[in-house]
């Protein structure tokens, strides 16, 4: 069976974005543009060259525990962004554009709703991510079979 290499993944990101901060819109805005370009990266490799990218099922179960880790971190994510947008609902200060058809508290309500909602969906990613990294672990390619 492969060995495998392991990483510290909050060393890879602790220069650029330590989990401590600062925190700024900026650099959380820079977070989830990295996310989007790691999850496309992702996308490719299992895409264009899957037999090297995940070339044995304990590689691919690795691969799926990892994606189910972070999954898991979605609905709090998601969560606390719904809890901003409640309190962006209660700002006086809050405008809307004048294209929207509602008050602006009630298109920050109308967001944070849709945030739990997401949330909610999000809630099984980690359990589903782990049913499937299961099996796949106890698996191996025999490279003495044709």
């Amino acid at each position: 069976m492969p060995t495998r290499r392991d990483i510290d993944g909050e060393a890879v990101v602790a220069d650029r974005w330590p989990v401590d901060g600062p925190h700024s819109a900026d650099a959380l805005g820079e977070a989830m543009l990295a996310l989007q370009h790691l999850i496309r990266y992702a996308n490719h490799a299992t895409l264009d060259a899957p037999a090297r990218a995940v070339p044995e099922p304990q590689d691919a179960a690795t691969i799926v525990l990892r994606l189910g880790d972070a999954l898991g971190g979605l609905p709090q994510l998601c969560d606390q962004l719904a809890h901003r947008a409640d309190r962006f609902a209660a700002d006086p200060a809050l405008c809307a554009a004048d294209t929207v058809s509602h008050e602006p508290g009630v298109q920050a309500a109308i967001a944070a709703e849709a945030l739990r909602e997401l949330a909610a969906a999000a809630a099984r990613l980690r359990d589903l991510a782990r049913a499937a990294a299961s099996p796949l672990d106890t698996l191996w390619l025999d490279p003495d079979q044709p």
